[in-house]
């Protein structure tokens, strides 16, 4: 049965602020259950509360307390729970960090983190292509504008950080199709938080406007392949590009999603919702050279974008008239003429070049410094036809 609460069941905590302030700041290990965690969670807003603490002849510091605070929720969402004499942890940064040692050694753990393990959903259904391209990035833009509404209504509702979190982690979570490792995985979504509740839903809502989504919008597409999946590389691009093409608050609200989604929650994304866009021709994407496949294709190459406008050309194998040999083509993704300007043989060699002129025509010859639509490079009729050839490519739009 559930009794009527006393007339008077509340009174305020004050903190000692000069105590505080002569407290040690040596770091110590404590055991706490997530029940415990979950406690202790709920009071730390009130330490950046002038409010909360003790009157004395000592003036608060605003910004200090407020450190305090940060700190201690920081902290708490980063504890780590044991796992076969192993504990983890996250770093602000998303860096994912195993312990074999109770805590007293950390090594970064790509492998363990369960962001890289998760769920793959299947790609988009359709014909690959640009259209089915261009849908895959317009429903990523959907659930980072779900993600800014969600967060918009919190802050007009009135909030504090660790409610802000909690709403990313659990949209992030779905996405990721995994229970993002519980407390722990907010602590690099901390940082987000605590500028979103310096902002007013008015100034969330003007910055991440649907230009500022539409902008990111093409930086997904033009990362994306054919089967609207993040192409190798990609990834790191899409990072790259987010941080020179924003800044201030919405450089740091689509790094921090990104980067805590991995390219698996782009991908996972990239499949949800119901997105109608084909055409997204109003992305500038630059050049993106990719493995196009020739008749006869017996195992494929790969085309993988090393930065700094440099691509390595790994060569297949093709059948032709019944000889078998190493040969491998490249070409822009969106069929815009290019020019190679450099080439760094780094394993084997190639004793062909077949390009594509730009303006027509096509044949043998050398693809150095030429406006092309695609090269292919063999060893055909070569001694011997078949060997590992890697080539590493510098190109740049014509």
């Amino acid at each position: 049965m559930v009794m009527p609460n006393p007339r008077q069941t509340y009174k305020a905590l004050l903190l000692d602020y000069d105590a505080l302030l002569a407290a040690s700041d040596a770091e110590c290990c404590f055991s706490l259950s997530e029940r415990e965690v979950q406690v202790l969670l709920a009071f730390v807003d009130y330490t950046g509360w002038k409010t909360r603490y003790i009157a004395t002849e000592t003036e608060i510091d605003q910004s200090l307390i407020l450190r305090w605070q940060g700190n201690l929720a920081r902290k708490l969402m980063s504890g780590c729970c044991p796992d076969d004499e192993s504990i983890h942890r996250y770093l602000p940064d998303g860096t994912y960090q195993t312990s074999d040692d109770g805590g007293v050694t950390w090594h970064d753990d790509p492998t363990g983190d369960p962001r890289y393990s998760a769920p793959l959903a299947p790609p988009l259904p359709g014909t690959p292509g640009g259209a089915l391209r261009c849908a895959a990035a317009d429903n990523v833009r959907d659930q980072y504008k779900q993600m800014r509404d969600n967060t918009i209504a919190l802050l007009t509702g009135g909030t504090t950080v660790l409610l802000i979190v909690a709403g990313l982690v659990g949209l992030i979570g779905s996405i990721l199709a995994i229970s993002v490792v519980g407390i722990s995985f907010g602590v690099m979504l901390f940082t987000l938080a605590g500028v979103l509740l310096s902002l007013t839903p008015e100034s969330v809502a003007e910055q991440i406007d649907d230009e500022a989504l539409d902008t990111f919008r093409c930086i997904v597409y033009c990362n994306l392949d054919e089967n609207g999946r993040v192409r190798v590389g990609g990834f790191d691009d899409i990072l790259s590009r987010i941080t020179s093409q924003f800044d201030t608050f919405p450089e740091t609200f689509f790094y921090t999603i990104t980067a805590s989604l991995t390219a698996t929650g782009i991908n996972n994304a990239a499949t949800m919702g119901v997105a109608t866009a084909s055409d997204c021709d109003e992305c500038d994407c630059g050049l993106n050279l990719i493995w196009t496949a020739a008749p006869g294709q017996v195992t494929s190459g790969t085309v993988v974008f090393q930065g700094a406008d440099i691509w390595r050309v790994t060569l297949g194998t093709r059948d032709f008239e019944g000889i078998t040999h190493s040969e491998g083509a490249f070409a822009d993704d969106t069929g815009q003429c290019f020019k190679v300007t450099n080439i760094d043989l780094v394993a084997g060699s190639y004793t062909r070049s077949y390009r594509g002129l730009c303006g027509g025509g096509e044949g043998y010859g050398s693809f150095l410094d030429v406006c092309v639509t695609g090269v292919a490079l063999d060893r055909y009729l070569a001694d011997p036809e078949v060997e590992s050839v890697i080539v590493d490519i510098t190109a740049e739009l014509c």
